[in-house]
């Protein structure tokens, strides 16, 4: 016997728990290391978004399209949070939210940095860090563990600021900035 669509329907909301600051509607049952919900529907499993979207969004007469997440939260199958859009609308709107891989971004839309929320040194430290490092008598891990940083953080903040040039141009004239 072959489920009817009503039937999928009901079995997707009853692993439904609705976050009532989000309003997502949190996938409860099975989920793939990718991280989005998985069900098993006519012996085979699907992601729950790509589901909602055949049986809501009439996904399946749309050839090309993909189920993207207006909330970027990929348990959510709540059909007012997703939508259905190219690989190109999707990536576009993850690059818009900040979400793409090595820092790539749409200008302006995401903050990086000390404006970051996950910040771990603002303005006045940014400058004693590159003060400690143009000194030349502390190494960039060294510093970073008085500040709580890896050395990786510390090479990125002195490179962003443009602080690791200037240690180079003092350098080469026989000073050291």
């Amino acid at each position: 016997m072959i489920p009817s669509p009503e039937t999928a329907w009901e079995r997707l909301l009853k692993r439904r728990m609705v976050d009532p600051l989000t309003e997502c509607w949190i996938w409860t049952g099975a989920h793939g290391g990718s991280g989005y919900g998985k069900i098993r529907y006519f012996r085979r499993y699907y992601d729950v978004h790509r589901l909602v979207g055949w049986l809501r969004l009439n996904l399946s007469s749309k050839p090309g399209l993909q189920v993207c997440h207006r909330c970027d939260n990929k348990r959510c199958f709540n059909p007012g949070h997703l939508f259905l859009g190219t690989q190109k609308d999707n990536l576009q709107d993850a690059s818009w939210k900040g979400r793409m891989p090595n820092g790539q971004t749409h200008p302006g839309k995401y903050r990086r940095g000390a404006t970051h929320p996950r910040a771990k040194v603002w303005g006045k430290e940014i400058g004693e860090i590159a003060g400690l490092w143009l000194t030349g008598q502390f190494r960039q891990c060294d510093i970073g563990r008085f500040y709580g940083l890896s050395q990786t953080g510390v090479s990125r903040i002195l490179r962003s600021n443009g602080i690791a040039r200037l240690r180079k141009i003092g350098a080469g004239q026989g000073r050291l900035l």
